[in-house]
Protein backbone atom coordinates (compact mmCIF):
# COMPACT_ATOMS: atom_id res chain seq x y z
CA UNK A 1 0.00 0.00 0.00
CA UNK A 2 1.32 3.22 -0.76
CA UNK A 3 1.62 5.81 1.86
CA UNK A 4 0.48 9.15 2.24
CA UNK A 5 3.35 11.57 1.18
CA UNK A 6 3.91 15.08 2.58
CA UNK A 7 3.20 18.19 1.02
CA UNK A 8 5.15 21.40 0.80
CA UNK A 9 3.81 22.80 3.46
CA UNK A 10 4.35 19.57 5.78
CA UNK A 11 1.12 18.52 5.34
CA UNK A 12 0.37 14.60 4.64
CA UNK A 13 -1.87 14.38 1.73
CA UNK A 14 -3.49 11.16 0.35
CA UNK A 15 -0.92 9.58 -2.44
CA UNK A 16 -2.40 10.65 -5.82
CA UNK A 17 -1.19 7.71 -8.73
CA UNK A 18 -0.83 9.41 -12.04
CA UNK A 19 0.01 6.51 -14.36
CA UNK A 20 0.02 2.62 -14.31
CA UNK A 21 0.80 -0.31 -16.74
CA UNK A 22 0.60 -4.20 -16.50
CA UNK A 23 2.42 -6.35 -18.06
CA UNK A 24 3.43 -10.61 -17.38
CA UNK A 25 1.77 -10.06 -13.80
CA UNK A 26 3.84 -6.54 -12.72
CA UNK A 27 2.10 -3.49 -12.34
CA UNK A 28 3.77 -0.52 -12.78
CA UNK A 29 2.62 2.83 -10.78
CA UNK A 30 3.87 6.23 -10.73
CA UNK A 31 2.90 8.46 -7.74
CA UNK A 32 2.96 12.15 -7.09
CA UNK A 33 5.36 13.32 -4.69
CA UNK A 34 6.83 16.38 -2.89
CA UNK A 35 6.65 19.12 -5.23
CA UNK A 36 5.15 17.26 -7.33
CA UNK A 37 8.27 14.84 -8.48
CA UNK A 38 7.41 11.59 -9.14
CA UNK A 39 7.96 8.01 -7.17
CA UNK A 40 7.48 4.59 -8.94
CA UNK A 41 6.70 1.65 -7.65
CA UNK A 42 6.77 -1.54 -9.84
CA UNK A 43 3.83 -4.53 -7.50
CA UNK A 44 3.93 -8.18 -8.32
CA UNK A 45 2.64 -10.91 -5.99
CA UNK A 46 1.46 -8.42 -3.88
CA UNK A 47 4.36 -7.15 -2.88
CA UNK A 48 5.59 -3.17 -3.54
CA UNK A 49 8.97 -2.03 -4.43
CA UNK A 50 10.34 1.56 -4.78
CA UNK A 51 12.48 1.65 -8.18
CA UNK A 52 12.11 5.72 -8.21
CA UNK A 53 12.03 8.40 -5.92
CA UNK A 54 11.23 11.96 -5.90
CA UNK A 55 14.75 12.63 -5.11
CA UNK A 56 15.58 11.91 -8.95
CA UNK A 57 13.42 15.14 -9.65
CA UNK A 58 11.57 13.20 -12.62
CA UNK A 59 8.44 15.03 -13.87
CA UNK A 60 7.03 11.65 -15.22
CA UNK A 61 4.44 12.01 -17.23
CA UNK A 62 3.80 8.66 -19.09
CA UNK A 63 5.33 5.11 -18.29
CA UNK A 64 5.01 2.05 -20.38
CA UNK A 65 6.37 -1.81 -19.86
CA UNK A 66 8.72 -2.23 -22.53
CA UNK A 67 9.26 -5.85 -21.25
CA UNK A 68 9.74 -7.35 -18.20
CA UNK A 69 12.93 -5.17 -16.87
CA UNK A 70 13.12 -2.00 -19.07
CA UNK A 71 10.91 1.03 -18.77
CA UNK A 72 10.35 3.82 -21.51
CA UNK A 73 9.42 7.52 -19.25
CA UNK A 74 8.17 10.00 -21.07
CA UNK A 75 8.73 13.74 -18.83
CA UNK A 76 6.82 17.29 -18.86
CA UNK A 77 10.29 18.72 -19.84
CA UNK A 78 9.96 16.39 -23.37
CA UNK A 79 12.35 14.45 -21.91
CA UNK A 80 12.16 10.43 -23.24
CA UNK A 81 13.95 8.02 -21.49
CA UNK A 82 14.68 3.88 -21.35
CA UNK A 83 14.90 3.32 -17.69
CA UNK A 84 16.66 -0.37 -16.98
CA UNK A 85 14.76 -1.92 -13.59
CA UNK A 86 17.37 -4.22 -12.76
CA UNK A 87 20.48 -2.45 -13.06
CA UNK A 88 18.71 1.57 -12.26
CA UNK A 89 19.89 3.19 -14.95
CA UNK A 90 18.93 4.83 -18.41
CA UNK A 91 19.66 3.43 -20.99
CA UNK A 92 19.27 7.04 -23.01
CA UNK A 93 17.49 10.24 -22.50
CA UNK A 94 16.21 12.14 -25.53
CA UNK A 95 14.53 15.42 -26.07
CA UNK A 96 11.35 15.24 -27.89
CA UNK A 97 11.17 18.82 -28.53
CA UNK A 98 10.91 22.59 -26.63
CA UNK A 99 7.35 22.14 -26.28
CA UNK A 100 5.93 20.38 -23.40
CA UNK A 101 5.47 16.56 -24.07
CA UNK A 102 1.69 15.95 -24.23
CA UNK A 103 1.44 12.05 -24.59
CA UNK A 104 3.80 9.44 -25.46
CA UNK A 105 2.64 5.24 -26.46
CA UNK A 106 3.82 2.21 -27.16
CA UNK A 107 3.11 -0.14 -30.80
CA UNK A 108 1.28 -3.28 -30.10
CA UNK A 109 4.99 -4.95 -30.30
CA UNK A 110 6.69 -2.12 -28.30
CA UNK A 111 9.15 -1.73 -30.85
CA UNK A 112 8.38 1.74 -31.69
CA UNK A 113 6.99 4.43 -29.69
CA UNK A 114 4.86 7.82 -30.59
CA UNK A 115 5.54 11.22 -29.17
CA UNK A 116 3.05 14.46 -29.41
CA UNK A 117 3.26 17.58 -27.12
CA UNK A 118 2.13 21.48 -27.42
CA UNK A 119 2.66 21.94 -30.38
CA UNK A 120 0.69 19.78 -32.08
CA UNK A 121 3.81 17.71 -33.89
CA UNK A 122 3.86 14.06 -34.03
CA UNK A 123 7.22 12.10 -34.11
CA UNK A 124 7.80 8.14 -33.90
CA UNK A 125 11.18 6.91 -32.59
CA UNK A 126 12.36 3.25 -32.31
CA UNK A 127 12.42 2.22 -28.84
CA UNK A 128 15.67 1.15 -28.94
CA UNK A 129 17.66 3.55 -30.29
CA UNK A 130 15.33 6.72 -29.76
CA UNK A 131 15.90 7.38 -33.57
CA UNK A 132 13.42 9.23 -34.90
CA UNK A 133 12.03 6.98 -37.76
CA UNK A 134 9.23 9.74 -39.12
CA UNK A 135 7.67 12.89 -38.64
CA UNK A 136 4.21 13.93 -39.38
CA UNK A 137 2.75 17.42 -40.45
CA UNK A 138 0.37 18.12 -37.82
CA UNK A 139 -3.16 17.53 -38.54
CA UNK A 140 -3.54 19.60 -35.07
CA UNK A 141 -3.19 23.04 -34.94
CA UNK A 142 -2.82 23.05 -31.04
CA UNK A 143 -2.01 20.88 -28.27
CA UNK A 144 -2.32 17.06 -28.40
CA UNK A 145 -3.87 15.69 -25.22
CA UNK A 146 -4.66 12.29 -26.36
CA UNK A 147 -2.78 9.83 -28.69
CA UNK A 148 -3.69 6.17 -29.48
CA UNK A 149 -0.80 3.74 -32.07
CA UNK A 150 -1.46 0.46 -33.48
CA UNK A 151 -0.65 -1.67 -36.83
CA UNK A 152 0.92 1.41 -38.34
CA UNK A 153 -1.76 3.99 -37.71
CA UNK A 154 -1.78 7.26 -35.15
CA UNK A 155 -4.82 8.25 -34.10
CA UNK A 156 -4.69 11.92 -32.24
CA UNK A 157 -7.53 14.34 -30.02
CA UNK A 158 -6.36 17.88 -29.48
CA UNK A 159 -7.44 21.28 -27.84
CA UNK A 160 -8.65 22.18 -31.39
CA UNK A 161 -11.59 20.07 -31.25
CA UNK A 162 -9.84 18.04 -33.82
CA UNK A 163 -9.20 14.20 -34.60
CA UNK A 164 -5.97 13.94 -36.67
CA UNK A 165 -5.25 10.29 -38.25
CA UNK A 166 -2.03 9.08 -39.82
CA UNK A 167 -2.06 5.86 -41.83
CA UNK A 168 1.66 4.62 -43.05
CA UNK A 169 1.94 5.19 -46.76
CA UNK A 170 -1.17 7.18 -47.01
CA UNK A 171 -2.48 10.90 -46.74
CA UNK A 172 -3.17 12.45 -43.26
CA UNK A 173 -6.74 13.87 -42.27
CA UNK A 174 -8.31 14.90 -39.79
CA UNK A 175 -12.10 14.97 -38.27
CA UNK A 176 -13.85 18.41 -36.73
CA UNK A 177 -15.82 18.57 -33.86
CA UNK A 178 -17.75 20.67 -31.60
CA UNK A 179 -15.41 20.27 -28.19
CA UNK A 180 -12.33 19.21 -26.91
CA UNK A 181 -11.04 15.81 -27.74
CA UNK A 182 -10.15 14.84 -24.47
CA UNK A 183 -9.52 11.04 -25.35
CA UNK A 184 -9.33 9.07 -28.06
CA UNK A 185 -8.36 5.32 -28.75
CA UNK A 186 -7.26 3.14 -31.46
CA UNK A 187 -8.51 -1.39 -31.63
CA UNK A 188 -5.40 -3.19 -32.02
CA UNK A 189 -5.70 -3.92 -35.71
CA UNK A 190 -5.71 -0.24 -36.66
CA UNK A 191 -9.03 -0.53 -38.36
CA UNK A 192 -11.31 0.87 -35.35
CA UNK A 193 -10.95 4.66 -33.72
CA UNK A 194 -12.70 6.10 -31.22
CA UNK A 195 -12.83 9.60 -29.85
CA UNK A 196 -14.68 11.99 -27.02
CA UNK A 197 -17.30 13.44 -29.14
CA UNK A 198 -19.37 16.94 -27.82
CA UNK A 199 -19.89 18.30 -24.19
CA UNK A 200 -21.92 15.07 -23.66
CA UNK A 201 -18.95 12.91 -23.71
CA UNK A 202 -20.55 10.70 -25.85
CA UNK A 203 -17.70 7.92 -27.71
CA UNK A 204 -17.70 8.11 -31.44
CA UNK A 205 -16.19 5.19 -33.09
CA UNK A 206 -15.07 5.69 -36.89
CA UNK A 207 -13.10 3.36 -39.71
CA UNK A 208 -9.86 5.05 -40.02
CA UNK A 209 -9.45 3.99 -44.07
CA UNK A 210 -13.05 5.00 -44.87
CA UNK A 211 -13.59 8.09 -42.16
CA UNK A 212 -16.97 6.74 -42.21
CA UNK A 213 -18.77 7.37 -38.76
CA UNK A 214 -19.78 4.24 -36.69
CA UNK A 215 -21.68 3.74 -33.40
CA UNK A 216 -21.80 6.09 -30.80
CA UNK A 217 -21.22 4.82 -27.28
CA UNK A 218 -23.36 6.61 -24.87
CA UNK A 219 -23.09 6.45 -20.41
CA UNK A 220 -20.52 9.07 -19.73
CA UNK A 221 -21.70 11.67 -17.79
CA UNK A 222 -18.52 13.58 -16.96
CA UNK A 223 -15.09 14.19 -19.50
CA UNK A 224 -13.44 11.18 -20.68
CA UNK A 225 -10.01 11.14 -20.03
CA UNK A 226 -8.47 7.76 -21.20
CA UNK A 227 -9.91 5.23 -23.34
CA UNK A 228 -7.80 1.56 -24.29
CA UNK A 229 -9.09 -1.18 -26.58
CA UNK A 230 -8.60 -4.36 -24.68
CA UNK A 231 -9.27 -6.12 -28.28
CA UNK A 232 -10.40 -5.28 -31.84
CA UNK A 233 -13.87 -5.54 -30.19
CA UNK A 234 -13.54 -4.79 -26.61
CA UNK A 235 -12.85 -1.43 -25.02
CA UNK A 236 -12.72 0.59 -21.81
CA UNK A 237 -13.40 4.20 -21.24
CA UNK A 238 -13.00 6.05 -18.09
CA UNK A 239 -12.66 9.60 -16.82
CA UNK A 240 -13.80 11.99 -13.98
CA UNK A 241 -16.72 10.12 -12.91
CA UNK A 242 -16.36 7.60 -10.09
CA UNK A 243 -16.62 4.76 -12.84
CA UNK A 244 -15.37 2.23 -15.33
CA UNK A 245 -17.27 1.38 -18.48
CA UNK A 246 -16.53 -1.82 -20.51
CA UNK A 247 -18.17 -1.46 -24.05
CA UNK A 248 -18.33 -4.97 -25.98
CA UNK A 249 -18.90 -4.22 -30.16
CA UNK A 250 -21.07 -6.20 -32.46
Amino acid sequence: MLEPTLSGRGVLIPTRISRIDRRNGKTLIVSMGVDNYRNVWIEEGGKLRQIIDEEKRLLIREAHFVDDNRIVFGTFDADIILYNISEGYKSYAKVNSQSTLSDLTLSNDAKTMVAADESGAIRVYDVESAKMIAEYDSQNVDKVYSVAYGNGVIVTGGEDRRVGVYREGEKAYHLKTDFLVYAVGLSPNGKRGVYSDGEAQVLQLFDTKTKKKLDRLVGHKEIVHKIIFISDYALISSGEQNELFFWKLN
